[in-house]
């Protein structure tokens, strides 16, 4: 009895959580403080050290508790997950072998691709209904473009009778030198040309109604600009500044430097407005400077 007691002793202190508490004894460290810094449940420390597996929901959660525990005591986690396996782990893996493994892991993976090889099949009979059916709209849209080129010169047919109805104005043209002959004082009438002269005449002057006026600084100043009367604008001129305006009827131009710009409208330069450096006032239109 004593040496079965001694054994009984022995394998105790060799199971995993008996290795746990002697490292946690021997290093001085608590419960509370261990379940501090690993982040584990003071309950599932106590469960790893008394080896009660039931505590735990699932074999993961067991095994990562165990590596992360064995770990922060300085001792190897997988070598106490090999003496978990050894001593916990139900001997199911060996009786496989004697039952033809080999046959059922050609099965299995056969199965596995049989699996994956489904929706493969299904997509390329996708890809092949879709490619079919775009030959198909390409096929009808072709005879649709067919279709719809007859259909320019269609629409271009009624343009035809355009030229008979230029022919019958020459034929009254060509009927009318038959009335000339029996009267020839008829022929003057025609001659209307000067009735497009009137409206070019009149637009030239509409024409010159806008302007575009163009100014250069040669010498810094200051500048006020009223446009058709409108509200007056203000600059601040630099040498090398260069400023437009387009107006209907005049601009007026209030220099600090009259001598400092260089003016020009619809691009002719105009005449320097003063010499001197003395302040400027100017109106311009679209034939000039009307001081």
């Amino acid at each position: 009895m004593s040496e079965t007691q001694l054994h009984n002793q022995e394998s105790a202190t060799t199971l995993p959580g008996a290795i746990l508490k002697r490292c946690r004894e021997f290093h001085g460290i608590s419960l509370s403080e261990a379940a501090e810094t690993t982040k584990i449940g003071v309950n599932y420390l106590t469960a790893l050290e008394e080896d009660k597996i039931s505590e735990f929901a699932s074999l993961a959660y067991l095994k990562g508790f165990l590596r992360i525990y064995a770990k922060h005591l300085g001792l190897n986690p997988e070598d106490m997950l090999r003496i978990y396996e050894r001593l916990y782990d139900p001997p199911e893996q060996p009786s496989t072998p004697s039952s033809g493994t080999d046959a059922e892991l050609l099965y299995n993976t056969g199965f596995r691709w049989y699996k994956l090889l489904l929706p493969a099949m299904l997509l390329l009979l996708m890809f092949i209904v879709a490619t079919i059916l775009n030959r198909r709209t390409h096929t009808e849209l072709q005879p649709k473009v067919a279709s719809t080129v007859p259909s320019t010169p269609n629409a271009t047919l009624p343009q035809v009778p355009i030229q008979p109805a230029i022919s019958s104005v020459q034929l009254q043209t060509s009927a009318s030198p038959a009335k000339t002959e029996s009267r020839p004082k008829i022929v003057k009438p025609p001659v209307e040309i000067a009735e497009p002269e009137t409206p070019v005449r009149s637009s030239a002057p509409e024409a010159q109604k806008s302007f575009i006026a163009g100014m250069k600084v040669t010498r810094n100043g200051s500048l006020s600009v009223i446009i058709d009367g409108a509200a007056a604008q203000h600059y601040e001129l630099d040498i090398g500044d260069t400023v437009e305006w387009k107006a209907e009827k005049n601009i007026a131009l209030e220099l600090s430097n009259g001598g400092g710009v260089e003016i020009e409208v619809n691009g002719k330069p105009l005449s320097p407005l003063i010499s001197s450096g003395a302040p400027t006032y100017v109106v311009i239109d679209a034939e000039g400077i009307k001081k």
